[in-house]
C-alpha cells in the first residue's frame, strides 16, 4: 500500500526574555533585546541557527517599524540583539517586536505584543552671545544668549530636535571667583534660544564665566 505523509513545521512558543527599558542614544550604550524560542511539540528549546527577525520603531508609532534585522538563535535557543539607537530614532517612546521567520522546521511566530522602551537623547547648549573673551565695562549691560540642540545636531533625520524648542527648565548663571555663581533672569524665545541681560553695575572687574542649564523630557540634562 501507498500513503502520503505530511510533515508540518513544529509549533513554537515565542516569549520575551529581556527588554531594555531605556537606552541613551549618545555614546556606546546599547539595549539588550532577547527572545526565547521553545518547541512546544517536542517540549524543548529550539536548536542553534533557527532563523528570525526583529523590528524596531523609528519614531514610536507602531506604523514606523524599520526594515528589521536578521537573527539566528544561539545554542540555548534565544535570539539576542544589542540595539544601538542612532539619529534615525527619535527620542521618547519606542516599540520592538520579533520572532521566528522563514524557517522550514518551525512556524513563523512573533512575540505576542510589541515591547515598550524609551530612547533618551542628550541636550547640547551652545553660546551665541557674547562672543568668546568679549570685553564689557562695569555698568554696561551684558547680553547673554544660548541655543539648545541635541546629540543629533547636524543630522538631517532630526530637524525637530535642532534646535530643541521649549526646554522644561532653563537657567543662565554668571560666575566670578569673588562673587560665586549669580542667577540671570532668563527668557524663552520659543525658537530653541534663551537669553538674559546681566547688569554689571556694582560687580567685580575681571574674567567672568557663563553657565547654562537645560532639561527636557526624554533628554539627559545639560550644564
Amino acid at each position: 500500500t501507498q500513503g502520503t505523509i505530511e510533515i508540518k513545521p513544529d509549533d513554537i512558543d515565542v516569549t520575551v526574555e529581556n527588554n531594555p527599558g531605556t537606552i541613551n542614544r549618545e555614546g556606546l550604550e546599547t539595549g539588550w533585546m532577547s527572545i526565547k524560542v521553545y518547541d512546544s511539540d517536542n517540549n524543548s528549546m529550539v536548536p542553534i541557527n533557527v532563523n528570525g527577525s526583529l523590528w524596531i520603531t523609528l519614531n514610536g508609532s507602531l506604523s514606523s517599524y524599520d526594515k528589521g534585522v536578521y537573527l539566528q538563535t544561539n545554542s540555548s535557543g534565544y535570539f539576542n540583539y544589542d540595539f544601538d539607537p542612532n539619529c534615525s530614532h527619535s527620542v521618547g517612546a519606542h516599540y520592538w517586536i520579533g520572532g521566528v521567520l522563514n524557517e522550514e522546521c518551525y512556524k513563523d511566530k512573533n512575540i505576542t505584543s510589541p515591547q515598550y522602551f524609551e530612547v533618551y537623547g542628550q541636550l547640547k547648549n551652545y553660546l551665541d552671545v557674547p562672543s568668546y573673551q568679549e570685553v564689557f565695562n562695569v555698568t554696561e549691560p551684558v547680553p547673554i544668549m544660548f541655543t539648545t540642540y541635541s546629540d543629533c545636531k547636524g543630522f538631517s533625520e532630526r530637524p525637530e530636535e535642532n534646535p530643541v524648542v521649549n526646554a522644561s527648565s532653563y537657567t543662565i548663571e554668571v560666575y566670578h571667583p569673588n562673587e560665586g555663581w549669580l542667577g540671570c533672569s532668563s527668557d524663552n524665545l520659543y525658537n530653541g534660544s534663551y537669553n538674559c541681560t546681566f547688569d554689571s553695575t556694582g560687580h567685580e572687574e575681571g574674567n567672568w564665566s557663563v553657565r547654562f542649564n537645560t532639561s527636557k523630557n526624554y533628554f539627559n540634562d545639560n550644564t
